[in-house]
């Protein structure tokens, strides 16, 4: 109730000290307060991943297009079902997304020899110079979000949040593992 009503609060004295303008020529976007975690982590991803969509619109990629160019970065060659494990998406997305990026020429494909089934993919000569243009403008990005936070506030705003993932994934081990629940 605490949190509820002191928003209600604040947004209502919001309203009333702006003279609640939105019938007049202009209207204002009330800024809630962000209190807690899920807020402040939801606001956060919300602003990169929108800052992210502007950067790469020019390039016309889905944000899991956009994701499987970057994990070419990290490893050169990857099997749809990596992908599939990698993006945390169906299969099904994975395959169209593997067969528009092949058809504009940013994947190819190659067959093992030891087991034709297998299907590797790689980034054309195309996709390589894609995938520094991308990496270099959210580099770029980047840049300009993090300005003004010293390298020593950043890491440690990045180490607090591996520690939350690390500690989600441990409650999600443990809420998985029946001998493990009360």
């Amino acid at each position: 109730m605490g949190v509820n009503h002191n928003m209600s609060e604040m947004v209502s004295r919001q309203m009333s000290e702006t003279g609640n303008r939105s019938h007049g020529t202009h209207s204002h976007r009330v800024e809630l307060p962000l209190d807690g975690i899920e807020q402040y982590a939801t606001s956060l991803a919300k602003s990169v991943t929108r800052g992210l969509d502007r950067e790469t619109a020019a390039y016309d990629l889905t944000p899991t297009e956009f994701a499987a160019i970057g994990l070419f970065n990290v490893e050169q060659e990857w099997t749809t079902t990596e992908l599939t494990q990698m993006l945390s998406v169906n299969a099904s997305a994975v395959s169209r997304v593997v067969n528009n990026l092949v058809n504009r020429g940013v994947l190819s494909r190659r067959r093992s020899r030891e087991d034709r089934r297998m299907v590797y993919l790689k980034l054309t000569e195309e996709g390589v110079a894609l995938g520094f243009e991308l990496q270099e403008r959210v580099h770029s990005y980047e840049e300009r979000l993090t300005r003004g936070i010293s390298p020593e506030d950043l890491e440690t705003c990045l180490a607090t949040i591996r520690r939350i993932v690390a500690n989600h994934a441990a409650l999600e081990d443990t809420s998985s593992d029946p001998a493990g629940q009360h």
